[in-house]
C-alpha cells in the first residue's frame, strides 16, 4: 500500500478583512472584491476535493478579528463541511487575530472531521489512512491575540514528544508507536523576522533540530519555503487573497507531497486569489500626449495581468520619467479624470491610484521662472568643466540683488574649484528632489 502523503497547507485567509486603499467603486467592482476572499476559500476546497488530499492544515488568522461577522464564520465552515462529507480531515491552529478564546467548541463538535490546537498546551493526532496510521500532526494556538507566555510556542513539539503524546491520546495506536512515520506541525509565528515576542518568534534552527519533517507555519502573507540539504522543512504558504497594495503578486496555498519512504516534502504553491494587487513602475519619456500617456498604462496593465493566474488586477500606478506633460500629470484633477478613463477601457483591471513621479524636460527646469539660486546654478553647470571662474562671476552677478549675498559672495570666493563641483552636483539633486516632491 501507498503509504506517500499529500495534503494542502494554508494560513491567514483573514476572511472579514476589508480592502484598504481603495475608493470610488461601483457596483461591480465592489462586488468582485467583497466576493474575492470566498472565491479563494472555495478554489482551495475545490482543489482539495478533486485531488482526495488527506487532510488540509490551516496555520492561523481564519478570521481578521476576535468578533468576527456570522457570514465570516459561514463562509469557512460551511467549506469545512464540503471537505468533511468528502472525508477530509481539516486541522487547524489558532493565530494573533483568531485566538482559540475566541473559537467556541461547539465549532467543532458536529464533525469528528474538524480539530483545532488547543492553547495551554500542544494537541496531538495520529491521522489514519483506511485505519493504518499515516502521520502525526500536532501544533498549538495563540490562547489571546498576543503570544503571552514566556514559553515558546515550539515546547512540546520535537518530534520524539509529538510521537509519544499522539500515541497517548489515540485509543487505536496500540502499534503506531512502533512506526516510523513522519510527523507535522502547525504554528502561527513571526519566525526570525524580527518582531516582537508577541508573535510567537521562531529560530530556523529550532525547526531544523526538531525532527519534525514539516512544518506549517503561518503569520508571513508571502510564500517561502525553508530547506536543508535535505529538502524543504518548512513553509508559509501566504495569505490566500491579497487585501491591500503590500500584498502584491497572485495569493494561494502549497500542495505538500511527502513521497514514502523518506517523507522529504515536495512543495508546489498553487495561486487561487481572484484578484491580484500590483504597483507598476511606468516610464512615460516617449509619451508626447495625454492620450499617449493613457495607451502606455493601458498596455502595462494588460501585460500585468497577462503575467498572473488572477482574473482581476487592481493596481497603482507610478508615471516616471522626463516629460513636457509633467505639469499637467501634476494636477489631481488630470491624474484622476485619466484614471476613469482607463478603467472605462479595461474591463479587468482597476487602477486605484495614479502617481506622478515624472519629472520636466531639461528645458523647462531651466525655465525662467524657477529663480532660485539652486536653479540658476544647475544652469551654469554645463559651463562649469571649462571656465570655473567665469561661473563664479556670473553667479556673484546673479546674487547681487538677492538676500544674504554676502554670504553667497564669501563661500564662492572661498571655494576650490572641487567644492564648485561638489556644490553643483548637490544643487542638481536638489532641483530633482523639489521636483519630484514639490511643496
Amino acid at each position: 500500500m501507498d503509504s506517500s502523503i499529500r495534503f494542502l497547507h494554508t494560513a491567514d485567509l483573514h476572511i472579514g478583512r476589508p480592502f484598504t486603499g481603495i475608493c470610488e467603486l461601483d457596483s461591480l467592482w465592489r462586488e468582485r472584491i467583497v466576493n474575492a476572499t470566498r472565491s479563494a476559500f472555495d478554489t482551495l476546497c475545490d482543489y482539495a476535493i478533486k485531488n482526495k488530499v488527506d487532510f488540509v492544515l490551516v496555520s492561523g488568522d481564519v478570521f481578521d478579528t476576535v468578533s468576527a461577522e456570522y457570514s465570516s464564520y459561514a463562509l469557512f465552515f460551511d467549506g469545512l463541511k464540503r471537505l468533511s462529507h468528502e472525508s477530509i480531515h481539516t486541522y487547524i491552529c489558532a493565530g494573533n487575530h483568531d485566538p482559540y478564546s475566541s473559537w467556541k467548541p461547539s465549532f467543532f463538535s458536529e464533525s469528528a472531521f474538524i480539530h483545532i490546537m488547543e492553547a495551554k498546551q500542544p494537541s496531538y493526532f495520529v491521522h489514519y489512512r483506511n485505519g493504518q496510521p499515516l502521520c502525526y500532526i500536532a501544533g498549538r494556538s495563540y490562547k489571546t491575540n498576543a503570544w503571552d507566555s514566556i514559553e515558546p510556542i515550539i515546547n512540546g513539539l520535537m518530534y520524539q514528544e509529538i510521537k509519544q503524546n499522539a500515541c497517548a491520546t489515540s485509543s487505536e495506536c496500540a502499534t503506531c508507536i512502533e512506526e516510523n512515520i513522519p510527523a507535522i506541525a502547525l504554528v502561527h509565528t513571526s519566525l526570525n523576522k524580527g518582531e516582537s515576542q508577541r508573535y510567537a518568534p521562531l529560530k530556523i534552527t529550532q525547526l531544523q533540530a526538531s525532527g519534525v519533517s514539516y512544518w506549517a507555519l503561518g503569520h508571513i502573507h508571502a510564500f517561502e519555503c525553508f530547506s536543508n540539504d535535505h529538502g524543504v522543512f518548512a513553509a508559509f504558504p501566504g495569505c490566500l487573497q491579497g487585501g491591500d497594495i503590500g500584498e502584491c503578486g497572485d495569493k494561494g496555498f502549497v500542495d505538500v507531497t511527502m513521497p514514502y519512504p523518506q517523507y522529504v516534502p515536495h512543495v508546489t504553491f498553487v495561486p487561487a486569489s481572484p484578484l491580484c494587487w500590483e504597483e507598476c513602475m511606468l516610464d512615460v519619456t516617449h509619451c508626447e500626449t495625454l492620450d499617449a500617456v493613457q495607451q502606455c498604462v493601458e498596455d502595462a496593465c494588460t501585460c500585468s495581468l497577462s503575467q498572473h493566474r488572477s482574473d482581476y488586477l487592481v493596481a497603482r500606478v507610478c508615471l516616471t520619467g522626463i516629460t513636457p506633460l509633467y505639469k499637467e500629470l501634476n494636477s489631481l484633477a488630470t491624474r484622476k479624470a485619466l484614471r476613469e478613463e482607463i478603467n472605462r477601457h479595461m474591463a479587468g483591471v482597476l487602477v486605484f491610484e495614479l502617481v506622478n513621479k515624472t519629472i520636466l524636460e531639461k528645458g523647462d527646469i531651466l525655465a525662467p521662472s524657477h529663480d532660485t539660486f539652486l536653479y540658476y546654478l544647475v544652469q551654469k553647470a554645463d559651463a562649469l568643466a571649462e571656465t570655473p571662474d567665469d561661473v563664479r562671476s556670473t553667479l556673484k552677478a546673479w546674487c547681487e540683488d538677492k538676500d544674504d549675498a554676502t554670504i553667497f559672495t564669501s563661500y564662492l570666493d572661498s571655494c576650490t574649484d572641487q567644492e564648485l563641483k561638489e556644490l553643483i552636483s548637490a544643487a542638481k539633486d536638489q532641483v530633482v528632489r523639489n521636483l519630484l516632491y514639490p511643496a
